[in-house]
């Protein structure tokens, strides 16, 4: 449940001109891609779904995690880019793919199979995915030509257990795999998920400290996200 100052908050980014233009283009998104009577039979077959200890239902609202997929796009600059080739990894539910699709970007998603409130979105809205389970010291897969843009938004992959991640030799291997399948010019941006115990979130001081030794690696004194430039 909201409080009431992340519901002042909400209201206020509702209001607003950037929250009134992510909602249209949300809607454009939703009426192009989501037939409402496909979508609810999603929803109805998927109401009481509990996977891995994981409730997914959150993943049924439709509308909340597209207006969020529209705000990372456009905070990406991908609504007024030139077409970009997108590796999305981590894609889930295909969210982002479908709404960076809709702006006329070439979008590739990449993650497991195993979820199926995911697999019943993806094959909804015909999102390409290539199904791969990213560990480490282990290359992504072979793809036909170089990324524009490689995202991932609250990436988890690095999660050994709820209390281990991964060790900068890991994340190094990882970075700079993904930075080999850049094009000139081109970047990746990861959003990490915290997790809930804060004395794990993010990455250790020392993590970051190796990390921003990988050539193009920016980290942000919050540690939420990790760039890295070709």
């Amino acid at each position: 449940m909201l409080n009431l100052g992340n519901r002042y908050n909400r209201t206020r980014y509702n209001l607003s001109a950037r929250g009134h233009r992510e909602r249209g283009l949300a809607a454009e998104v939703m009426a192009r891609q989501l037939p409402p009577d496909q979508v609810r039979a999603v929803q109805e077959r998927h109401s009481g779904v509990i996977s891995k200890g994981e409730v997914h239902r959150k993943w049924l609202d439709v509308e909340y995690h597209m207006r969020r997929a529209v705000r990372d796009a456009t905070t990406l600059g991908l609504e007024e880019s030139q077409p970009l080739n997108i590796l999305d990894i981590g894609c889930g539910a295909g969210y982002f793919i479908a709404v960076a699709r809709h702006l006329g970007h070439n979008i590739t998603g990449l993650d497991m199979s195993d979820n199926e409130v995911f697999n019943d979105f993806v094959a909804l809205m015909t999102i390409p995915r290539v199904v791969h389970c990213i560990t480490p010291y282990t290359p992504l897969p072979d793809f036909a030509s170089p990324f524009n843009l490689i995202t991932g938004f609250q990436v988890r992959f690095n999660w050994k257990t709820k209390r281990e991640r991964w060790t900068h030799e890991e994340w190094s291997y990882f970075l700079n795999d993904c930075r080999s399948r850049l094009a000139t010019g081109g970047r990746m941006r990861l959003q990490l998920n915290s997790g809930k115990d804060a004395r794990y979130r993010y990455l250790p001081e020392e993590t970051v400290t190796r990390l921003r030794e990988v050539p193009g690696a920016t980290i942000p004194a919050d540690k939420r996200t990790i760039t890295v430039a070709a």
